[in-house]
């Protein structure tokens, strides 16, 4: 995350994603910690039919308090 207060934005490829439990993980290209992928911000963003293990993402990267970076405003670069 910036020390600026501006919010990162990060590609990512999905490692793993429950469509049933409505989450998953996507590791970063820069080698930064994986990010969580939660179903409700797939949905903010447009992506109705969840991703898939593969898939290429583009996302801003949000710190969340006591757990690890979570995804927000997912953009879908490529699916598997």
């Amino acid at each position: 995350m910036a020390n600026d207060g501006s919010v990162e934005r990060s590609r990512g490829i999905v490692k793993f994603y429950n469509g049933e439990k409505g989450f998953g993980f996507a590791r970063r290209e820069n080698g930064a910690p994986d990010v969580f992928i939660h179903a409700n911000a797939l949905k903010r963003s447009g992506i109705e039919d969840g991703v898939k293990t593969g898939d290429k993402l583009e996302f801003d990267v949000l710190p969340v308090d006591g757990k690890g970076p979570k995804a927000d405003k997912i953009r879908l670069l490529a699916k598997v």
